[in-house]
């Protein structure tokens, strides 16, 4: 207990002593001279919020801790414009969301009481999970989401190994899933290009995971991450649809899926079952909270969390249940191993399906 006390205090303490020029050179960040004064003044604030919230955990007033990561230099409302989507009231009214076409049902296997994807201490006993990416500042999380869920499936019937494999390219997903009526009626049409209205997404201004997946079986072919550069976290946008580039290194869809399937909504112990019986997923959460921008370790709960109006997608890997007997989800996200728990974050259990957990969860089927 004493360990434990020391290792929380000296934590606080760190951040205490850190100052904006450790904190730029531990996250190489750099800001034009016009700029450096607001960037510390953002900084400053998350600094005094960070302090202020471990004290709070230290007391037991809160079930997580925070730190000044790669986002402290930026406020919630630039964070949510860079990073997360629009919320899926936005999202519904700019593109329709493909409703996948099986519905997840029990089979009768009483799930275990913990289970993760990240390793073979799940059912099946296969690594389901690919490294934590990075998706920068680009609201394109739909795609990673899509992306782990389809990895997931391969991985599963056994068409590569999640423990070596990188996965498959993003880019393809945000450049040419999306837009798809603008690049089409393009003089000329963008190559490869397939027009997906009304399921279309919309680059690093977000989309649908399901449109995602429903693109790969409708194109017929996904790029694999090595083959095919992510940049649009450093570009801060799509880019025209360059498949043609690749086609010939394209993994065939038919090894990847031929429909996407779907868990009951808010009902977190049908997607108990469903983890446990199917696999890894893709889920989405609300994601615009100065705690969850800023989350270092522990278990997340927010009650200002919204469960319907949802503007991040991320991986959902395990369960299990943590200190103080609390239950929690076990989710991958794409902000790279710098966020939370090397990437990442145990989310509150069987808590009024907190943040929206259970709210959209879908899988690949081949």
């Amino acid at each position: 207990m004493k360990l434990i006390a020391s290792f929380i205090l000296s934590g606080v303490l760190a951040y205490e002593d850190m100052t904006f020029s450790d904190w730029k050179t531990k996250f190489n960040k750099s800001f034009l001279p016009k700029e450096e004064s607001l960037r510390f003044q953002k900084w400053q604030q998350n600094k005094d919020f960070v302090i202020a919230h471990n004290k709070k955990h230290d007391l037991g007033e809160s079930t997580f801790r925070v730190g000044l990561n790669q986002f402290a230099h930026m406020d919630i409302k630039e964070f949510s414009t860079k990073v997360l989507m629009p919320k899926t009231s936005v999202r519904i009214s700019r593109a329709d969301q493909f409703q996948c076409q099986k519905q997840f049902k029990d089979n009768g296997d009483k799930p275990p009481k913990s289970l993760t994807y990240t390793s073979t201490d799940n059912p099946a006993g296969q690594v389901q999970v690919t490294k934590v990416k990075n998706q920068g500042q680009c609201g394109s999380c739909w795609t990673f989401g899509a992306a782990a869920a389809m990895e997931a499936e391969v991985c599963r019937n056994g068409y590569q190994n999640c423990t070596t494999w990188s996965g498959f390219a993003t880019q393809q997903l945000v450049d040419c899933a999306s837009l798809t009526t603008w690049q089409t009626n393009n003089s000329p049409p963008v190559p490869t290009v397939i027009e997906l209205s009304p399921y279309d997404d919309h680059g690093c201004e977000g989309g649908f995971q399901s449109n995602a997946m429903r693109y790969i079986w409708e194109v017929g072919s996904f790029v694999q991450w090595e083959d095919w550069t992510y940049i649009s976290g450093v570009t801060e946008h799509m880019q025209q649809c360059a498949l043609q580039t690749y086609a010939s290194e394209a993994y065939p869809a038919d090894n990847i899926l031929s429909k996407c399937g779907y868990s009951k909504s808010g009902d977190e112990g049908t997607l108990k079952k469903a983890l446990a019986q199917v696999g890894a997923m893709t889920i989405s959460i609300d994601a615009n909270h100065q705690e969850f921008q800023l989350y270092e370790s522990g278990l997340y709960a927010n009650p200002e969390c919204s469960s319907t109006e949802l503007d991040h997608a991320v991986t959902l890997t395990g369960y299990g249940t943590g200190g103080n007997n609390i239950a929690y989800w076990e989710v991958k996200n794409s902000w790279g191993e710098t966020w939370g728990m090397n990437g990442y974050v145990h989310m509150v259990r069987n808590d009024d399906n907190n943040c929206g957990v259970a709210t959209d969860p879908q899988y690949a089927i081949l």
